[in-house]
Formats: C-alpha cells, structure tokens, sequence
C-alpha cells in the first residue's frame, strides 16, 4: 500500500464526501519530491516495457524476412 493511500485509509470512513475530503486533505499536505519521485519511476517503467516492446518487434520482423 502507497504512502499516501496509508494515511487517507488510517481510520474507518463512513461516507464518499469523508473519503473526498481525506483525500484532499492528504494531496495537500503531499511533498512535491514524492510526486517527483513517481514519475521518474513511470518513466523509467514505461521506457523498459517500451525497449521490450521493439525488441519484439523487431525479432518478428526479422523471423518474418528469413521466411518470406
């Protein structure tokens, strides 16, 4: 569980307008360096799927060229 979902989940909430309001509560009290910090890790996530991706790609396009 993320840090963030941690804290807005800390005590039971008993209707949608006190999960609304935990939420905003905690987005506001969140340190832009975590924000930062989680993007940088998509991105980094998201460039790895993206070279396997092509990698793919580029071995069908080679078995496809060797049996054409």
């Amino acid at each position: 569980m993320g840090h963030a979902q941690e804290r807005v989940y800390r005590e039971k909430l008993q209707a949608v307008e006190g999960l609304q309001k935990r939420i905003t509560e905690e987005w506001e009290r969140l340190d832009q360096s975590v924000i930062n910090n989680a993007v940088k890790q998509w991105r980094k996530m998201v460039s790895l799927q993206m070279a396997d991706i092509l990698n793919i790609c580029c071995e069908c396009s080679a078995a496809f060229a060797v049996n054409v």
